[in-house]
């Protein structure tokens, strides 16, 4: 949490700066929520789970990503991920351990995107949210457009045998 105290301090210590504009870029980015959001690395027969996003935030419309969502208030984590996925692609699955994290701000939130190992018990997939999906080797997931905040998550996957 950035305090008045805080902020008074940086200000002081950048004397020669706009001191108005200094105190409403820090105002304006601790304003900014931080909403904490699963996402769900899924191996069926050596192949990791993508999706393109069809419906939310105009920001990864279009876009390939792990699947997942947000985290409701007094859920678990793994608890979330396996409901978001219930909802989303009629899978179940059960989350086993979480794998990286990427915190990204978008121009309106920051979300702290944390991805989760995840086991395929069984169903077939159903498009909820999304508009297609793949089943796709880990060391080609960087070459779809994926959502700016999976990017990073992608990039450990590919280089790190899960």
């Amino acid at each position: 949490m950035i305090t008045k105290k805080k902020i008074n301090h940086i200000v002081k210590s950048n004397s020669n700066v706009d001191k108005l504009s200094i105190r409403e870029d820090i105002r304006k980015s601790s304003e900014i929520p931080t909403i904490n959001v699963v996402a769900a690395l899924i191996y069926k027969d050596g192949k990791v789970l993508i999706a393109r996003r069809a419906t939310g935030d105009e920001n990864v419309l279009g876009k390939w990503e792990f699947p997942g969502g947000k985290v409701k208030n007094g859920e678990s984590e793994k608890h979330a991920i396996e409901r978001e996925i219930k909802e989303e692609l009629n899978l179940k699955i059960k989350a086993i351990d979480f794998v990286t994290n990427n915190v990204f701000k978008y121009p309106t939130k920051v979300i702290n995107l944390k991805l989760y190992r995840c086991s395929y018990i069984y169903g077939e997939i159903d498009l909820n949210d999304h508009s297609e999906y793949i089943w796709e080797d880990r060391k080609k997931l960087l070459d779809y457009d994926l959502a700016d905040a999976d990017i990073p998550l992608a990039k450990y996957v590919k280089e790190n045998v899960l």
